[in-house]
């Protein structure tokens, strides 16, 4: 089971990834580690340099996505949230079998509604 979490800062997507990865017992990643894996890279740092933030968002997709099918092939499954999931880019997921859901609420609702 791969569930991928995205929405707007402070929508409570970390704890509602936590919360997820404890109830399914699966492992839980924030895209921010990711993400930093990918600016010690010299390349993606020159990229960023240059104000190609596209450059580097796609690139960045790359790796998740490439990184969610590769958990597909093998069987095992992940919570992975953040704010760079699109939800466009996303639903390329969600036909191979991808749960993914697009927070739009605040922290304190969802914690109202996942007691």
């Amino acid at each position: 089971m791969i569930i991928l979490i995205s929405g707007a800062r402070r929508t409570g997507k970390t704890m509602l990834a936590k919360r997820l990865s404890k109830r399914y017992q699966i492992p839980c990643r924030n895209i921010e580690s990711v993400k930093q894996n990918m600016i010690t890279d010299d390349e993606y740092m020159a990229k960023s340099a240059q104000n190609e933030d596209n450059v580097f968002l796609e690139s960045l997709w790359f790796v998740i996505e490439n990184n969610v099918r590769d958990c597909l092939e093998k069987g095992e499954s992940m919570v992975l949230e953040g704010d760079y999931l699109s939800p466009q880019k996303v639903r390329i997921l969600n036909d191979v079998g991808v749960l993914s859901m697009h927070i739009l609420f605040l922290q304190n609702i969802l914690k109202r509604i996942m007691i």
